[in-house]
């Protein structure tokens, strides 16, 4: 799906509400993937954590937790790149994924929303939590693969 504003563009999927392609003003702001791994380009979304998780487990109120290892003996990047969220959008420069996150690695269900909307020069991201049980962790992150562009730092 795509959202624009004149010539600006953002290409994304409900898969993870991830961001394929971003142009403002006709400029590109995101690498593409070069190696067909779409997570290996673009920009992903990363929640419940942002980081590596040794080992893939993780104590949480006194409990073992175990997530997918999918860094070799770790768990990285979080666990919704799969989830596929529902999606509205009443503006063509404006959409919304939302859903209730759940997993077995994972001490809760969330309800979350990820906002996308596109200017001529503007890409703004709100990201919303809501906790659907008493106490959640949360760490919320994007991985964008942003182009260098010369002379512009």
């Amino acid at each position: 799906m795509k959202i624009s504003y004149n010539n600006s563009y953002a290409a994304l999927n409900n898969s993870g509400a991830y961001l394929h392609d971003l142009y403002l003003n006709g400029t590109p702001i995101l690498m593409p993937s070069t190696d067909n791994i779409d997570t290996h380009g673009g920009s992903a979304v990363l929640f419940p954590f942002g980081n590596r998780i040794r080992d893939g487990e993780y104590e949480y109120k006194n409990q073992l937790y175990k997530l997918p290892k999918n860094d070799g003996n770790n768990s990285i990047h979080g666990l919704i790149r799969d989830f596929n969220f529902e999606y509205e959008g009443d503006n063509k420069n404006e959409i919304t994924f939302s859903g209730i996150f759940q997993h077995p690695g994972y001490p809760g269900r969330a309800q979350i929303k990820i906002n996308y909307v596109i200017s001529q020069n503007k890409f703004i991201t709100n990201f919303y939590v809501k906790s659907l049980d008493l106490q959640i962790p949360v760490e919320v992150g994007f991985h964008p693969y942003f182009w260098f562009l010369a002379g512009t730092l």
